[in-house]
């Protein structure tokens, strides 16, 4: 009796004991401490209260990425690849048409950006192909930065002067042609002012913007050509009008770094610029009314406009964080993109975005977004390629097409397109 009571008693302790053990297995250990993904973001925007309250909100959201800001760098283009290839690369690089097209394809054709089309597909978001064909090199499928903000531009005009002159306001679907004779009449009822602020700086960087919208520009998108594309009928079209503009308007004539001339003391009639630009307090003075970009008769419409971008960099250690913070700011439609969106004063790309913030832009705004739909830029591949061929020496050619002949000029410019060709093959791999 005593040797059951014995097994009994061995027999519970033993049963508690193993479920203790498993009531002792079945308690989680306490988590882990894990370090915060650090997000290095070459930043366009600084300063701006928006922006840094939009960061603030995203860290909280995300508890586990700490987002540090650096400035974009006024470095050359060779400084920043350097940079990238460093162990101190940026996660997020900033990239703009405007200012670095060359950095942009040194860092393509380096690897030292990664392609987002897969992450835009995981996410199931895309781009309108207007922000992003002239991007995608080769034709290819790959997309290496996030064309987040565009930049129209617009006409600026001092009403009082059209008032004055009794000229209509210029705006809706109007020519260059147009803008040349306003230009001329403002000039002549008012002996003090020059008709616009379009002071061309004879070039081919002139000539491809005033082909915006024509359909083509001064180089394939592929960057592989001039042919057909500088010898063109639109390009004719545009040297033409650019010949006729220089001969006719005192605008054409004057140094265009000269400060003296504003819309503000009513020595210019009209003025290019982007829209929503810091113009000055003169526009608290003055009564100034914004047009939409004239267009060359026959050719449809098109904005000059550029692209900032945000790529990532292929070192970067949480490629899929800086993602998620690209996907805050700009491919989202909540309040922190909205307002950045208008600290800012550029149009997003992303379509919900920009549809979000119509219903809160002011009219300024507004034009914007209606003008960012006929953007139209040459590719960065062809520009990149121009920037590769072009050297002083051309200058000097393309200067001499001020004073040749109509007839002539399709002619001179095929020859010009041949040599630049020449030139562009002998630089390929």
């Amino acid at each position: 009796m005593k040797l059951r009571k014995v097994r009994l008693g061995l027999t519970v302790g033993m049963l508690a004991t193993i479920l203790l053990m498993s009531a002792c297995n079945d308690i989680e250990p306490p988590p882990m401490k894990t370090e915060k993904a650090e997000i290095h973001f070459q930043a366009f925007i600084l300063e701006d209260r928006q922006f840094k309250e939009a960061i603030e909100h995203f860290e909280e959201i995300h508890p586990e990425i700490k987002v540090i800001i650096d400035p974009v760098s006024n470095a050359s283009s060779d400084e920043l690849i350097d940079q990238m290839k460093g162990e101190h690369s940026p996660d997020i690089v900033a990239f703009s048409q405007l200012f670095f097209p060359a950095q942009f394809m040194d860092a393509v054709n380096q690897g030292l950006v990664l392609d987002l089309q897969p992450y835009m597909d995981s996410d199931e978001i895309a781009l309108p192909q207007s922000a992003t064909l002239h991007m995608r090199l080769k034709g290819g499928a790959n997309l290496y930065a996030i064309p987040y903000a565009a930049y129209p531009s617009a006409i600026y005009y001092n009403k009082q002067l059209f008032d004055i002159a009794q000229l209509s306001y210029p705006g809706g679907d109007w020519t260059w042609e147009l803008f040349d004779q306003l230009s001329r009449n403002l000039e002549q009822s008012s002996p003090n002012t020059i008709g616009s602020g379009l002071r061309l700086r004879y070039g081919v960087g002139q000539l491809n913007w005033l082909m915006s919208g024509s359909g083509k520009h001064i180089i394939a998108d592929d960057g592989s050509t001039f042919v057909g594309f500088l010898d063109s009928a639109e390009a004719v079209q545009a040297i033409q009008w650019m010949n006729g503009y220089g001969e006719r308007s005192r605008a054409a004539k004057v140094d265009p770094n000269d400060q003296r001339l504003t819309l503000a003391n009513g020595s210019l009639g009209m003025k290019v610029d982007w829209i929503g630009a810091e113009l000055g307090e003169w526009m608290k003075k003055i009564e100034v009314g914004i047009a939409p970009m004239p267009h060359l008769e026959g050719r449809g419409r098109g904005n000059p406009s550029y692209y900032n971008y945000y790529g990532i960099s292929s070192k970067s250690k949480s490629p899929s964080a800086a993602w998620e913070l690209l996907k805050y700011l700009y491919l989202s439609d909540n309040q922190d993109a909205v307002n950045a969106a208008i600290e800012g004063n550029y149009v997003p790309t992303y379509e919900p975005l920009r549809d979000a913030l119509r219903k809160q832009a002011d009219e300024t705004m507004r034009i914007s977004i209606d003008e960012a739909a006929y953007i139209d830029i040459a590719s960065i591949e062809g520009s990149y390629a121009l920037m590769r061929v072009w050297d002083p020496g051309f200058d000097g050619q393309f200067s001499g097409l001020r004073t040749v002949p109509d007839a002539e000029l399709q002619g001179r410019l095929h020859q010009l397109a041949l040599k630049l060709d020449e030139r562009l093959h002998k630089l390929s791999p």
